[in-house]
């Protein structure tokens, strides 16, 4: 009796042993699996922030090319902006050289109507200044020859009176001497 229950509890202690070993062995490998699990999340979790950090780095370098390009669009728009200012200005400027030229050909145009009007003004003056003295010549000339006359019928005058004179006084021969 006492070698059967020691072979029971032989048996009990062997069964219970090999229940431990069992239940050791099902939880070593239970953690095995969770190790072997932890490790594929690991690895999942890894190869995600990997998938992820390309995603990034491709949307990242997607948006710096998207920038350059529409800073690229931004330059060349002010460029355009730039050249057609300037194309504007010179424009502006041939504008205002033309209205100057324009401008001094006006007034070089005025003045010199205003000069020949001057001219024509200056030559009408000496004209009529020039007539003037015709005129004062000739009526200087009508009244020189009306003194001449007045001074040869005076003189005819004053030697018929002195023939008169000398007729009425004798004296006819001293004269001829």
């Amino acid at each position: 009796m006492e070698i059967l229950q020691s072979r029971q509890r032989l048996q009990e202690e062997q069964k219970r042993k090999e229940e431990l070993r069992l239940a050791k062995e099902q939880e070593e490998q239970l953690k095995l699996q969770e190790l072997k699990n932890q490790k594929y999340t690991e690895r999942q979790n890894k190869e995600q922030k990997k998938q992820d950090f390309k995603a990034k780095v491709y949307t990242d370098a997607q948006n710096i090319k998207q920038l350059q390009l529409e800073n690229l669009e931004i330059i060349e728009q002010k460029r355009l902006e730039e050249i057609q200012s300037k194309i504007a200005a010179k424009q502006e400027i041939q504008r205002q050289k033309s209205r100057a030229e324009e401008r001094r050909k006006r007034m070089e145009l005025e003045k010199k109507a205003q000069m020949k009007m001057e001219l024509e003004r200056k030559i009408e003056e000496e004209n009529r200044i020039r007539r003037e003295k015709e005129e004062m010549v000739a009526r200087m000339e009508q009244e020189e020859l009306e003194l001449i006359q007045r001074l040869q019928n005076t003189q005819l005058l004053q030697q018929s009176v002195f023939e008169d004179l000398e007729a009425a006084m004798g004296v006819t021969e001293l004269r001829d001497s």
